[in-house]
Formats: structure tokens, C-alpha cells, sequence
């Protein structure tokens, strides 16, 4: 498993085990608004984190769930996005009023600026779950990271909840992190339900 891989793994790991209830559900779109300068730094790989007001990368300002038609569309705007040190790996994690849940993370290294996407489930992570249709885009001049899911994917659900979380990695050792859930590093939350329009 290369590092990059690694780190995607357990950024997924972020989001698989969560608590907390849904609010009712909205409407086709929802977004979150996320402050500036609430980055985290680990030194140990992403076991433990501090504070890093100091820090863009991996900073997240917004990020918007659409649901509409065929596709659900994720989108989220960050403070300074840039194809610099070792990559970055975003992780958003679906749960479907099923009950049904996966993950879809996007890698962007030194190798592969424009990216990788692929879709996992929580319970296994060495297997990608097949997803024909399923797309991202890293636009670094906009700040802006987009991922398309075909609601064929998760079944095409009535609605759809999402978590996020973004890591830096600067080195091996070193990485940033932050999510448009919380002022923490990790989330800790689903989003409220948003319904097929």
C-alpha cells in the first residue's frame, strides 16, 4: 500500500465511525459554511493533531451536497488550493436513508495533480467498489474540488447525508487536516438529509 493510499485509508477511517442524529431533510442542495484558519497539524501521521492557524493547506471555507436527477454532486471551496508538497487526499463519506453508506476519496499527488477518485466501503477499504460514471475535478486556480456520484452507486436513494475531511500531507510524517463538519480535525457528524429533486 503506498503512503498516499495510507493516508487515504485513514482519512476514510475519520468518517467511517460516527454518532450523532439527522436534522429533517432539506431540500436538493445543503450547504456548510467552514471558518478560515481552523487547520490541525500531525507529526505522527495523523494520530494526534494541534492546532495550525497559520496553515491554508487543507483549509475548507464550503462545501455543498446536491442531489439532482441522476448524479449527486458534491463541491467544496478551499482557502488555497495548490499542487505542492507530497499531495492531498478528500474523503467524503455517503450514507443513504437506507442506511447504506460509502465512501468516495480523491487523491491528488506529485505524480497526478488532476487526481484519482475511487469509491470504498466503510467496513472494507482494500476493495473499491465498482462505480461506472464516477468522476472529480480539482480546479487549483478556483480553489475548488468537485465530485460527481451516480445515485446508481448508492441505489438510488430518496436522500443522501454526507461527512468530509481533507489532509495535506506535507511529508510522511507531517500532514494538515481539516472538514467543513467542525472546528476539529476530525469530523464527528453527518450533514442533515438531502432529498433526490
Amino acid at each position: 500500500m503506498t503512503r498516499f493510499r495510507r493516508a487515504a485509508t485513514i482519512a476514510a477511517a475519520t468518517s467511517v465511525v460516527l454518532f450523532g442524529t439527522a436534522a429533517a431533510a432539506s431540500a436538493q442542495t445543503l450547504s456548510l459554511r467552514d471558518a478560515h484558519h481552523d487547520v490541525w497539524k500531525s507529526t505522527d501521521g495523523g494520530k494526534t493533531f494541534t492546532a495550525a492557524p497559520r496553515q491554508s493547506a487543507a483549509d475548507v471555507t464550503k462545501a455543498t451536497l446536491r442531489y439532482r436527477g441522476k448524479n449527486v454532486v458534491f463541491t467544496e471551496h478551499f482557502v488555497n488550493l495548490r499542487q505542492r508538497d507530497a499531495g492531498d487526499v478528500y474523503t467524503l463519506g455517503l450514507r443513504t436513508n437506507t442506511g447504506l453508506r460509502r465512501l468516495v476519496l480523491v487523491e491528488a499527488v506529485q505524480s497526478n495533480w488532476p487526481g484519482t477518485v475511487w469509491m470504498d466501503r466503510p467496513t472494507d477499504l482494500s476493495k473499491p467498489v465498482p462505480c461506472d460514471g464516477l468522476t472529480e475535478h480539482i480546479s487549483y486556480p478556483r480553489d475548488l474540488v468537485r465530485v460527481v456520484v451516480p445515485a446508481s452507486c448508492l441505489k438510488n436513494p430518496r436522500a443522501v447525508q454526507f461527512t468530509e475531511a481533507n489532509i495535506h500531507i506535507k511529508s510522511p510524517t507531517v500532514w494538515f487536516a481539516d472538514n467543513p463538519m467542525n472546528t476539529q480535525a476530525k469530523p464527528h457528524s453527518w450533514s442533515a438529509p438531502v432529498r433526490k429533486g
